[in-house]
């Protein structure tokens, strides 16, 4: 059994020393500098939770990965999706997600694959993988981005990016050989994703269906306490239990 708790939400400016990875005035939590699973997002005055945006995994650093996401947010051609803020509000509720706006005002050449994507629903998006699904069109890592048609104003993933908050767990594993490490820590990536209460990002999903995986001939149960017990923190991010309709990752 492999138990996962999950530490947070921190402010990762406010609350996490940036050059040693500790929580400050938290002496009891592990810090960042480890292996682990994370979810980041932001948190809403109004409601005052902390909204996932986006479940990964860190087989060494997670505060340093968590630095990458921060710095790659904003770069001209950033692969993160982006969501508009009410669709982030209503991350509890909403069970479906389509896409996104096009920008008249910029004078950017629109790539031949823009026109293909859907045009209701979130936003925003632009991560290459999704461009691929959606269109049959790989866009090529030098093309220009949705991103560059959008104007700052548009763009609530990049004016909020500050206000990270993060929550982790902390994970060891005696898995001695890289490529098998990798994939159990995808298949805990994958089992929390599931398990949240809303649609987050992050890589998409290993095909699992419960808190049971196999690797290398070996059983493996995955227990996220935080949604076991109404006195666990965090315990309102998921669900009491794994739904019939798997959400297949984006």
């Amino acid at each position: 059994m492999t138990d996962l708790t999950f530490h947070g939400p921190l402010h990762f400016i406010n609350d996490v020393d940036q050059k040693t990875g500790e929580i400050k005035n938290h002496s009891e939590l592990p810090n960042l500098k480890r292996s682990g699973i994370y979810i980041w997002g932001f948190k809403y005055p109004d409601e005052n939770k902390f909204i996932p945006y986006y479940v990964g995994k860190s087989l060494s650093n997670i505060f340093d990965r968590i630095g990458e996401h921060k710095q790659g947010i904003s770069i001209k051609n950033s692969t993160y999706t982006r969501l508009s803020e009410n669709f982030m509000k209503s991350f509890y509720t909403h069970d479906k997600l389509d896409f996104l706006i096009k920008s008249t005002k910029s004078q950017t050449k629109v790539p031949d694959w823009f026109k293909y994507l859907p045009s209701d629903g979130v936003e925003y998006l632009n991560a290459r993988w999704f461009i691929y699904l959606k269109t049959g069109i790989d866009p090529g890592k030098n093309t220009n981005y949705p991103i560059s048609l959008l104007n700052l104003n548009n763009d609530f993933l990049k004016k909020n990016i500050e206000d990270i908050y993060v929550c982790y767990a902390i994970v060891e594993t005696n898995i001695k050989n890289k490529d098998l490490c990798n994939d159990f820590y995808e298949y805990l990536e994958s089992i929390t994703k599931i398990s949240l209460r809303g649609r987050t990002f992050g890589k998409k999903e290993k095909g699992v269906q419960s808190n049971h995986f196999i690797l290398d001939d070996s059983n493996y149960s995955v227990n996220i306490k935080n949604k076991s017990d109404q006195n666990e923190p965090l315990y309102y991010l998921f669900k009491d239990n794994f739904d019939k309709m798997i959400f297949p990752g984006y």
